[in-house]
């Protein structure tokens, strides 16, 4: 960086300097604000998983009903 750059940089610093009491407070509430939307991710993750667990049961009842009627009309084919 250049010596401006720098001196720049420093003078920006100093003015935007947070009290460390405030700065602290910043930091807990980004770490809640990232805690509940992890939690928001995790319930919607959660719905996710249930909707395609009742969708792979109902698919399985299909393919247990559809199972079925194969075997019974290759029955009626040997016999015919």
């Amino acid at each position: 960086m250049t010596v401006r750059i720098q001196r720049q940089k420093r003078i920006l610093e100093q003015r935007f300097k947070v009290p460390h009491a405030l700065n602290q407070f910043t930091k807990i509430v980004h770490k809640n604000l990232g805690w509940e939307k992890a939690m928001k991710e995790v319930l919607a993750l959660k719905q996710q998983l249930d909707a395609a667990t009742k969708k792979h049961a109902a698919v399985e009842d299909q393919v247990g009903h559809l199972h079925g009627a194969l075997k019974k009309c290759v029955r009626q084919l040997k016999q015919a």
